[in-house]
């Protein structure tokens, strides 16, 4: 099974860890790539990067996880897209610091806005 992480940070020794729990003898391959903001040339070029994998780590916006999740082949083929859920807490000189705390499966995401 090979598992993308599309994103710039480095997995933590923790997300390693759930990973490995997740997706035992899953090949994971790291994607530093900007997507075009356009969503359909986005959800395009994702599709590209994604075409061999059955799982993808996404870390995007939220109009083009959206779009990712609504119209890429796949997740219509059936390919998860997970994220990692994070802690956000603040140190002693008050500069925030993520800590890992789990992973999700995206299944859906619905963004409704009015022009103000």
């Amino acid at each position: 099974m090979k598992l993308v992480r599309l994103t710039r940070h480095d997995a933590s020794k923790e997300q390693g860890k759930e990973i490995n729990r997740l997706f035992p003898g899953s090949q994971v391959v790291k994607v530093s790539e900007t997507l075009p903001s356009n969503s359909r040339e986005a959800v395009a070029r994702f599709d590209e990067i994604v075409q061999d994998a059955e799982v993808v780590e996404a870390v995007l916006p939220v109009n083009l996880l959206e779009a990712v999740i609504k119209f890429s082949n796949f997740v219509k083929r059936g390919g998860k897209v997970i994220r990692a859920v994070t802690n956000r807490k603040l140190d002693e000189d008050g500069n925030a610091v993520f800590e890992f705390d789990h992973y999700e499966q995206v299944v859906n995401v619905e963004v409704v806005t009015v022009r103000l």
